[in-house]
């Protein structure tokens, strides 16, 4: 598997002007399928359990706009981004009781399948155990 180059940054600042229907969400996350994307439930060949990780799929093509959607749905629920790279973004929101928690996403794709815009990308989504909450600062 090797990941796909999302623009990370770009994403994160930018909406997105794909249509964002929750039809059903992955066990381990509660994060729901978006228009573009199907569910994976083998994230691509991967051997991970539902209650570990929810994958979707779509052609590599529409996987920018897949991840920028997603991007733009998690901040609408609260979730900031507190790291990431090209291929993942890691989530963080503070609860109701105080405590953090956190959400993972990472793109990637089977390089054994053949390289095209139509072959499928993935993103892999997973909560975070134990999510350190940021101090926060007199202002907020």
């Amino acid at each position: 598997m090797k990941t796909i180059i999302i623009a990370a940054l770009a994403a994160l600042s930018a909406g997105s002007a794909l249509a964002q229907e929750a039809v059903q969400g992955g066990p381990a996350t509660n994060v729901p399928l978006l228009e573009g994307a199907t569910a994976a439930p083998d994230c691509g060949g991967l051997s991970v359990t539902p209650d570990r990780a929810y994958c979707i799929t779509a052609p590599l093509v529409n996987m920018q706009a897949v991840g920028e959607a997603y991007i733009a749905l998690f901040q609408a629920e609260g979730w900031q981004p507190v790291a990431g790279d090209a291929n993942y973004v890691i989530f963080a929101r503070r609860k109701a009781d105080g405590q953090c928690e956190g959400l993972q996403m990472l793109a990637f794709y089977d390089t054994a399948a053949p390289n095209s815009p139509t072959a499928p990308g993935y993103l892999g989504f997973g909560a975070v155990p134990t999510m350190p909450c940021a101090d926060r600062t007199a202002a907020q």
